[in-house]
């Protein structure tokens, strides 16, 4: 069984990670090459958790000074007390 790695589109599909490969002899080589898929002997494996690798989207700049928070990033909502979700 062939397990995809990254996002692959093929044969107008699209397979997410941990999504199970159709058995193209011509493809399979090449996503085994590459890293882009593993192969796996049918056993229920354990899904990792997306880790986050980016800072929060914003510029950094002078903004309107905000009462509520120390944030000093252009573009995005502060976050604050009166702005959590419940």
């Amino acid at each position: 069984m062939l397990i995809a790695k990254s996002e692959i589109f093929f044969d107008n599909h699209r397979y997410l990670p941990g999504d199970i490969l159709p058995e193209d002899k011509s493809m399979k080589s090449l996503w085994l090459e590459n890293g882009s898929a593993y192969e796996s002997d049918g056993k229920k494996e354990k899904k990792v958790k997306a880790v986050k690798a980016a800072d929060k989207a914003g510029l950094p700049g002078k903004a309107t000074s905000n009462a509520e928070s120390d944030e000093n990033l252009v573009g995005i909502v502060p976050e604050s007390e009166v702005r959590k979700r419940k």
